[in-house]
């Protein structure tokens, strides 16, 4: 939702679509949780839902953290 007014070009990825998906993120990150953003042109990556949108809207947008309402909370998979 928040990069819906953002505008970072990025890559969804279904985890639970294919198996491989699941392990290459273990494999990356070292846990099977979501969301997590990997930004391959400044090296970064991330788990945290806050500091995903906090860095894609300072490094992808204007800087203002859009307004978005919370969902509650997104427990790991594993």
């Amino acid at each position: 939702m928040a990069n819906e007014e953002i505008k970072a070009p990025l890559e969804l990825i279904d985890i639970t679509a294919d198996p491989n998906f699941r392990e290459e993120l273990i494999a990356k990150g070292g846990k099977g949780q979501v969301p997590y953003l990997e930004d391959t042109d400044h090296g970064v990556a991330m788990y945290e839902s806050a500091d995903i949108i906090d860095y894609l809207a300072e490094n992808y947008g204007t800087g203002a953290i859009p307004n978005i309402p919370q969902t509650g909370n997104v427990c790991p998979i594993d």
